[in-house]
């Protein structure tokens, strides 16, 4: 009987590493910590607040995590656009 050997594939190992000390992102992180304490504030106290405050509490909280959002964006925008200009001042030297 001939052995027969299998093929296996090997899986990369690459890991992203995510750095939270990243110009780009402690901004954006700041921003959703704040959020999140407006958020906890409004839970902590929920019985003692009235709707209006739960209300302004919620909508601040969502203003940070939006503010958070659009500097993320422009960031990747920012970055893809780098990387095309370099793409293509690779392309043509």
């Amino acid at each position: 009987m001939k052995k027969t050997k299998t093929s296996h594939q090997k899986k990369s190992k690459t890991k992203v590493r995510v750095s939270h000390e990243d110009p780009i992102s402690k901004p954006a992180l700041k921003l959703i910590d704040e959020a999140a304490a407006f958020l906890k504030m409004a839970i902590c106290k929920s019985e003692k607040l009235t709707e209006p405050e739960r209300k302004m509490l919620k909508k601040k909280a969502l203003s940070f995590v939006d503010l958070a959002s659009e500097r993320l964006t422009s960031a990747v925008h920012q970055g893809a656009g780098t990387l095309r200009t370099g793409v293509k001042s690779l392309a043509r030297g």
